[in-house]
């Protein structure tokens, strides 16, 4: 990567907002975020206008999702996020940034990337995007604003537990951390702070930035039991239940358990699925929190929740 063209570029945009008041980039900082339901396939055409039309857009810093959590050999997105601790909508020319060491095979294989902001250039370093590698990305028209932007966005399947960190770019064998660059002539250039640009987790916590802890506990989807580690505002958004301090292993996760016959067919509210299985009872996400409201003979009456696999190995 030739920091020289990133440099030039800019300066070439800048001139052309030479009577702009300075733009002092400095609590700039770069965030990891996942929203949650953001499973990646190639059918979206258009990422970067997903991030709006599915209504992912984050205002604070106590609503990123620095961490995945799926089953193996799903695939999800997750962008990176331009935002200042100031609070204060900033305008840019020029932003730098790479990817650290993780292995993609065995942890997050990127499917596919992309920049999100109209009007770019882009010189991203040969094995873009990927381990060790980095981009910088420079205004052509109009100078990019706001707080809270998503800037990139990445797209790829989960192998296993690791860590996908943001990192600095490697200039001729010097490492420069992550950058925004404002539109003055001359522009200016701010490196961001260590600690400043975030990690995406992988079946495991990620890191955050804004000087924010953002707890992430157990959410549990009332459709069909299952339990994801995320943030609360996360767990609002997918319709969950959130439960405070809570992981999910074991799973906190409460719904009905119907008893069997030696108990009268007995249900039983806010039941977690070990409960439940403890009890030799059946175990009913699929069905409201709500014995009341499913009557008497419900527990007598319902198909056991087992999957057609095991029903299929009941009769071999």
């Amino acid at each position: 990567m030739n920091r020289a063209l990133l440099a030039l570029a800019v300066l070439a945009l800048a001139a052309g907002y030479a009577g702009a008041e300075p733009t002092d980039l400095s609590t700039g900082v770069f965030i990891t975020h996942h929203p949650a339901g953001a499973e990646y396939t190639t059918d979206v055409a258009d990422w970067c206008a997903e991030f709006t039309t599915q209504g992912w857009e984050i205002s604070s810093f106590g609503e990123q999702n620095a961490r995945i959590d799926c089953e193996l050999e799903e695939a999800r997105t997750w962008y990176v996020i331009a935002a200042f601790t100031d609070g204060e909508d900033k305008t840019w020319c020029g932003i730098g940034f790479g990817l650290g060491d993780f292995v993609q095979e065995t942890t997050f294989y990127i499917g596919g990337a992309g920049f999100c902001l109209d009007g770019a250039l882009e010189i991203p370093s040969d094995g873009w995007p990927g381990p060790n590698e980095n981009t910088s990305v420079v205004a052509t028209a109009t100078p990019w604003s706001g707080n809270y932007v998503p800037i990139y966005w990445f797209g790829g399947y989960i192998y296993g537990a690791g860590a996908v960190p943001l990192a600095g770019l490697d200039i001729e064998g010097s490492i420069k951390p992550p950058s925004l660059a404002n539109c003055l002539a001359p522009s200016v250039e701010y490196p961001l702070a260590e600690g400043s640009y975030g990690t995406m987790g992988i079946l495991q916590d990620g890191v955050g930035v804004g000087g924010v802890v953002v707890p992430q506990y157990a959410c549990c989807d009332e459709t069909d039991g299952s339990c994801s580690i995320m943030t609360e505002d996360a767990c609002d958004t997918a319709l969950g239940v959130w439960y405070d301090g809570e992981t999910c292993d074991p799973k906190p996760c409460e719904e009905i358990c119907c008893l069997d016959a030696a108990h009268s067919y007995e249900c039983v509210d806010n039941q977690t699925e070990a409960e439940c299985t403890a009890a030799q009872g059946t175990w009913h996400p699929e069905q409201d929190n709500n014995c009341d409201a499913l009557g008497d003979t419900f527990c007598s009456t319902a198909v056991p929740n087992v999957s057609w696999g095991e029903i299929k190995t009941l009769y071999k």
